[in-house]
């Protein structure tokens, strides 16, 4: 909804906005903005980001990491927490897993 205040506010260029945000985007200029703010930009939790990117960093996608050894063996039975293997996915499935590769990864 702040993002959706802020374009409708005159002589605010929401492409530019949200590119300084997110970096350059091939598939986003101004005539997809209104797209993008009613269907991509949804909310979620810090926790469920970092898991994100740890996968990324990793080059995995395990469950949650609850934080130490101990809190992930009480949750697991292991110290670390295990890999989804993305084979055991039915193929029948729906499911698109991506990210963008030209993203600008910020520190």
């Amino acid at each position: 909804m702040f993002l959706e205040l802020v374009c409708a506010m005159p002589g605010v260029k929401c492409y530019d906005l949200m590119a300084s945000l997110t970096g350059p985007n091939c598939c986003l200029n101004d005539s997809t903005v209104d797209m993008y703010l009613k269907h991509e930009l949804q909310p979620t939790s810090i926790s469920s980001t970092q898991e994100t990117l740890t996968a990324f960093r990793r080059g995995v996608i395990t469950k949650y990491d609850h934080g130490s050894s101990t809190a992930n063996m009480a949750a697991y039975g292991q110290s670390s927490p295990p890999e989804y293997h993305m084979s055991n996915i039915p193929h029948h499935l729906p499911l698109l897993l991506c990210y963008g590769c030209g993203d600008i990864c910020r520190t």
